[in-house]
């Protein structure tokens, strides 16, 4: 199909919802291309901005449309009373674009590159304006949904997740004590970084990330102990990491792309590392 893909993606729910038996519940995932590279949006909404950022701004304003083309879908169809609607995103912004208040930006772990807002919409079970600013991860999503639907979390491994049904509906506090960004020896970061309550560890940083949120005063040298102890959290989880399995690269596959903003040289090194081991496959092939 032609089209701008953003569009094209709000229109495939829309004919998905047109066409589905609404005596039988449904669970979507749509994930929007935008914001990422490439940094395109049609001319019409892109002559609106202007300045450092415009593409990315025109494209968010795209995006906004698909949803509340997918809202009023819910709408029309008759769905929109006993669905629930759930709006994230994975991490901060690039640097380029910044996300003041907060310190650091994509790829960090400062709060800037990892908190973000998520959104949920549930005519009658959340109340329209209400706010929750609880610690919660994306696999939280997982058992909480899972229960929502009546389904059983019984299962052979263990779930990472936490119900936080309460937490979202009814602000209670969070069931979650603990999250974790990064463990020792990660091939696409040297830093580990986790947070327990309100103290977060980013590499030798310590910060109360609910008194100080925008991680302006260091409180390493003040809690040593406190360092030492998520430090040993974090190799102890090092120490449970699965042996990554052997993986083949395609032969003549082209650099990975993750946006033109992260492609600009010098590449991370992780990344330089994938794109000649990607090169090295395929001299292998010929």
């Amino acid at each position: 199909e032609e089209g701008y893909s953003t569009y094209l993606i709000a229109d495939e729910v829309e004919r998905l919802l047109r066409r589905h038996d609404s005596s039988k519940p449904f669970f979507m995932y749509v994930p929007f291309n935008a914001v990422h590279g490439p940094h395109q949006a049609p001319r019409e909404v892109l002559k609106k901005y202007d300045g450092r950022g415009a593409q990315q701004a025109a494209q968010l304003e795209c995006m906004d449309i698909g949803i509340g083309r997918i809202l009023d879908a819910l709408e029309e169809n008759g769905f929109a009373e006993n669905t629930l609607v759930i709006f994230f995103n994975d991490n901060g912004g690039p640097r380029a674009i910044g996300n003041a208040p907060y310190r650091g930006c994509k790829g960090e772990f400062y709060e800037g590159g990892v908190r973000v807002t998520c959104t949920m919409r549930w005519p009658g079970e959340i109340r329209p304006g209400s706010s929750v600013n609880e610690p919660l991860h994306v696999v939280d999503l997982y058992p909480t949904l899972i229960k929502l639907a009546g389904g059983s979390l019984d299962q052979k491994l263990p779930i990472d997740g936490l119900d936080a049904w309460r937490t979202v509906s009814r602000g209670k506090p969070s069931p979650r004590h603990e999250i974790v960004y990064n463990i020792p020896g990660s091939p696409r970061s040297p830093v580990p970084a986790i947070r327990q309550g309100d103290i977060k560890l980013a590499g030798e940083e310590l910060f109360d990330v609910v008194q100080d949120p925008y991680e302006k005063k260091d409180l390493a040298d003040d809690y040593p102990g406190k360092v030492k102890e998520l430090q040993k959290r974090l190799r102890e989880l090092a120490e449970q990491r699965r042996q990554p399995e052997e993986h083949r690269g395609i032969p003549g596959y082209p650099t990975p792309i993750y946006g033109e903003e992260e492609n600009k040289p010098p590449l991370p090194d992780w990344l330089q590392e994938l794109a000649e081991e990607n090169k090295q496959n395929a001299k292998k092939k010929r």
